[in-house]
């Protein structure tokens, strides 16, 4: 029997993986040699990616490094490299990397150092780090005496490795080392862990530049250069002070304890004699070896008692403002009663009644200096002298005085003399003490300084801005200190200036700049039209009255001039006989003192009919505190319009608006009540042409009867006006309003 078959299809499946490309380094860094302090790039472009950065291995965290900066275009950088960035990195890529070595030279390790010690030497060994090609060393070392002040030895080539360095008796010294390559000095190395320290010695120098100081009579000031710690050799170092004169071989001796600034009082001794001084070290262990020197030097100066002959203005020599000259006889200046070294004369003087005295040295030969002998001097010397800087025209006084090195003796004769005259100095106080509009009072004082006799004044002076040309120059006599300059303009500067003068020639010139008081300014004008008369009324006000008016006036495009009025004295007038219709320009001119004038603004006014005018009524709402305010008979050219008002006393007028189209109303209210007010509209054309429409008067707080005021009567002079009573009975209350209206034609400028 036969098994059964059966047929099986077998399904294998295969999961294949595409492979991540992971990019490529297309530039790797490259190894860089850098000195310290320098900056480091270590490039690293990749094709797509982001690298991380090795350094010997280890990962960089770059965001906790401030000197470490990674770019975006994988490149990194360290700045002010040092030592310890030395290494190998490496920017890594997914599996893939590049590496760059990175070498710093900088300034050498500290040296290492070994110290051998002897009663006088040091020997200083050291070792260092060979691959810092080192130039050069240097051994640092302090004493005992001085442990803040670190000496140096320097020079030491770099291929040493030791240096015997002489140290100086009874001290403890203690070293170290430091080594320098082309970057720099390394630190110091760790002090030598001992010190070496060496015993006392007899001091090897005495002090040097002994001298002498001119203190006062009687005594004799010694001083010398002071012997350093370092150089005492020895506990109990003191100096051993020997004097005696010149002449003698009899010396005194003194011990000195050391200080800084040594020296040696001695009293008792002779005025100004010579002496021989000695000065030597000593210490514990003794007296120095070196040979004792000698110096010079001298006793204290006393006042000399010798004075001057014969003291006289010198006649070979001219006196002039600022000098004198003088001539004396000679003294013996090797003379005993010099009490001291000569060196010269003084001349002192001082103007009269002054308190304070002027010097004038005349020194013939230079103090002593230190070991200097003392020379003599002939008696045939120098006896003249000049003296400069004097004031002119003044009274001195003067005499001359021996003088030696620290003293002047007593004075010679005295003589006085005046100097020449010269030119005065400046005058201090120049002002303006009264001023109007064409005049200036100036007012000033004589000069501090006359340096002679004055003889007078020039003043001078021009406008401000003009040329020189128009200067203008006036002498002033020497009595008088005001002059008053007229004829000049109101409300301009002026540029003055004064200088007195002598027989010599003028001074220095003050300027000052005044202005003169500017003129009143112009009278407020308000013209109207009268209508039916052609004629203007003109009204002015002024800030200063005066009683001299006059009025200019023409019409506005003709060729004919200004016609005056006469001169008016009230603020009122008429100008009568015009054209009409025409359109004229009117200006008031107010005469003050002086003839000054000033003008007002040149107002413009329309003769002939107008049916502009101004339209009034109450507010509905609030009769009796509100208006409503609306020009009239607007031409079509006109753009925009204001309502004006003013009160019966004042000439300013107060503006509304604007509206900006012919049709509209203003709101007229917080007004005074039972005050007049005047009200008019004012206009402006395309071409900013401006019309003014008639005067309307209204008494704020009445109600008004009718809305529309535009009345004419020919017989009305200066205003027309209007007066309408209106009786209203409201509930059990009368109430009387009066209106009244002044119409004038207005001005169209």
């Amino acid at each position: 029997m036969e098994r059964p078959t059966s047929t099986f299809l077998l399904f294998i499946f295969f999961t294949i993986g595409l492979a991540k490309d992971e990019g490529r380094i297309i530039q790797q860094p490259t190894s860089s040699r850098l000195d310290a302090g320098s900056t480091a790039t270590l490039d690293c472009k990749v094709e797509n990616g982001q690298v991380s950065w090795y350094k010997n291995n280890v990962r960089l965290h770059v965001e906790s490094r401030k000197r470490f900066k990674v770019f975006e275009n994988n490149t990194l950088q360290i700045r002010n490299v040092r030592r310890t960035d030395n290494g190998v990195y490496r920017c890594s890529l997914g599996s893939i990397g590049a590496q760059a070595n990175l070498t710093v030279f900088d300034r050498p390790l500290p040296p290492k150092i070994v110290l051998f010690c002897n009663q006088q030497y040091a020997t200083v060994e050291w070792k260092t780090d060979t691959k810092s090609n080192i130039s050069e060393f240097a051994i640092e070392f302090n004493s005992s005496y001085e442990p803040d002040i670190w000496m140096n030895v320097t020079g030491i080539s770099g291929d040493k490795t030791r240096k015997r360095i002489r140290m100086s008796p009874y001290g403890n010294y203690s070293f170290r080392v430091k080594a320098r390559n082309r970057i720099g000095w390394s630190k110091s190395s760790k002090v030598a862990d001992k010190s070496c320290q060496t015993d006392a010695e007899v001091p090897r120098n005495n002090p040097r530049r002994v001298c002498t100081v001119n203190e006062s009579p009687g005594t004799m000031v010694i001083t010398w250069q002071h012997i350093p710690l370092n150089e005492q050799n020895g506990p109990n170092f003191r100096y051993i002070v020997s004097w005696r004169e010149s002449n003698t071989y009899q010396s005194q001796n003194k011990k000195v304890k050391a200080l800084k600034n040594p020296r040696l009082v001695i009293n008792m001794v002779p005025i100004f004699r010579e002496y021989l001084i000695s000065v030597t070290s000593t210490n514990i262990r003794g007296e120095t070896t070196q040979r004792r020197r000698e110096w010079i030097g001298y006793s204290g100066e006393n006042t000399p008692e010798l004075i001057p002959k014969e003291f006289s203005l010198d006649p070979s020599k001219r006196l002039t403002s600022t000098s004198a000259s003088f001539h004396w006889k000679a003294v013996d200046p090797n003379s005993l009663d010099m009490n001291g070294y000569f060196t010269g004369y003084k001349i002192e003087f001082w103007p009269r009644g002054g308190k304070k005295r002027i010097s004038h040295n005349i020194l013939l030969r230079d103090h002593l200096a230190c070991n200097q002998t003392k020379t003599f001097f002939s008696k045939n010397h120098e006896t003249n002298g000049e003296v400069i800087n004097l004031r002119p025209f003044i009274t001195y006084t003067a005499v001359v005085r021996v003088m030696n090195m620290k003293y002047s003796g007593p004075a010679s004769n005295s003589v006085s003399f005046t100097t020449l005259e010269g030119v005065p100095g400046e005058i201090v106080v120049f002002y303006a003490k009264r001023r109007s509009a064409m005049w200036l009072l100036l007012q000033w004082y004589p000069p501090e300084e006359p340096r002679g006799v004055i003889r007078g004044y020039i003043l001078s002076y021009k406008q401000q801005g003009e040329a020189d040309f128009n200067k203008v120059s006036v002498k002033v006599k020497a009595n008088f200190t005001q002059y008053n300059i007229t004829n000049l303009r109101p409300g301009k500067s002026y540029d003055i200036t004064l200088r007195a003068y002598t027989s010599v020639g003028e001074g220095n010139i003050r300027k000052i700049i005044e202005k003169t008081v500017p003129p009143p300014s112009g009278p407020k004008v308000i013209v109207h039209a009268i209508p039916n008369q052609n004629s203007i009324n003109v009204s002015w006000r002024s800030k200063k009255p005066t009683h001299k008016y006059f009025v200019k006036y023409k019409e506005s495009k003709s060729n004919v001039g200004w016609r005056e009025s006469v001169k008016i004295n009230s603020q009122n007038t008429i100008i009568k006989n015009l054209k009409s219709p025409a359109t004229y320009k009117v200006q008031v001119i107010a005469v003050y003192s002086h003839g000054i004038q000033s003008p007002s603004d040149i107002e413009e006014v329309k003769l002939g009919d107008s049916n502009f005018y101004v339209s009034i009524r109450n507010d509905p709402y609030r009769p009796m505190k509100r208006y409503l305010v609306e020009a009239k008979g607007l031409s079509g050219d006109m753009k925009k319009y204001y309502i004006q008002y003013r009160t019966e006393k004042s000439f300013d007028w107060k503006s509304i608006g604007p509206i900006n189209d012919k049709a509209g109303e203003f709101s007229l209210y917080n007004l005074k009540p039972r005050v007049k007010y005047f009200i008019r509209a004012r206009a402006e054309n395309r071409r900013n042409r401006t019309i003014y429409s008639n005067q309307t008067e209204l008494v704020f707080g009445t109600l008004l009867k009718e809305s529309t005021y535009s009345l004419r009567n020919s017989n009305s002079a200066n205003f027309l006006t209007a007066s309408m009573l209106l009786l209203l009975t409201v509930g059990k209350i009368v109430d009387t309003f009066i209106c009244s209206t002044s119409l004038l034609y207005g001005a169209n400028f």
